[in-house]
């Protein structure tokens, strides 16, 4: 089974969405459900998926968050460590990022399927709250069919981030009580997903787009453009 590694870390107006090109006003969850669910529906805005990816837009990115911690973060913190742990995937050159933060509450998304990331890289930190149950659990890469894995259980503490390859299958389980909020961090290494899209399998068909996107670049020795796969 590949290597996985934990170690302990830890009301604006005006913000402006620019997928759906929407200015809009953040105090708390339920308020920006209450005034903007139904406008952002209009807008294409249609699963729960795409409403709790817009959430995580405003609380990391359009509040500052991502440039001024989850960039040092991955660049000055993360990137020496996964240039030695990682260094086969793309560790070692590990160039954008995505960041958004998961929710699980009673009555609300309970668990995660098992699944692998659009990552080379994943840092997952548990936030908190108060919590029972809900362990991690880990399979093998990809590649290996669910009938040839045997999986195992990971404790994940709050206040403590779990590092692991982005193909690495994993899963959470349900929580019984409480609420559990994480932060997930896939880092994107270009050289290597330029070659090979992590999530089709394929060599990527690029079409442009805005931010760090899916973490591909035209250009290898130019990262200040970024794309993504059409296939995907």
């Amino acid at each position: 089974m590949e290597k996985f590694y934990t170690c302990s870390c830890y009301f604006t107006d005006n913000i402006f969405l620019e997928e759906y090109k929407l200015h809009v006003r953040f105090v708390s969850e339920r308020q920006f459900r209450t005034d903007y669910q139904n406008i952002l529906r209009s807008l294409g805005c249609v699963s729960e998926s795409q409403f709790r990816d817009v959430l995580g837009k405003i609380l990391l990115d359009e509040l500052g968050f991502d440039e001024s911690f989850i960039t040092p973060l991955r660049e000055v913190y993360l990137r020496p460590l996964t240039a030695l742990l990682y260094s086969d995937c793309g560790g070692n050159c590990l160039d954008s990022h995505k960041a958004f933060v998961v929710k699980y509450a009673m009555r609300e998304d309970l668990d995660l399927s098992y699944h692998y990331d659009n990552a080379e890289v994943t840092l997952n930190v548990s936030l908190g709250k108060d919590f029972m149950e809900g362990n991690l659990f880990f399979g093998d890469m990809r590649q290996v069919p669910l009938s040839e894995t045997e999986c195992v259980e990971v404790e994940h503490h709050v206040t403590e981030g779990l590092l692991h390859r982005g193909q690495h299958m994993h899963g959470a389980l349900p929580i019984s009580s409480g609420t559990r909020w994480n932060l997930i961090i896939w880092m994107r290494a270009s050289r290597e997903r330029n070659k090979l899209c992590p999530m089709c399998g394929k060599r990527p068909t690029l079409v442009e787009s805005d931010g760090f996107s899916d973490g591909f670049t035209m250009d290898p020795d130019d990262t200040s453009s970024t794309w993504s796969c059409s296939l995907t």
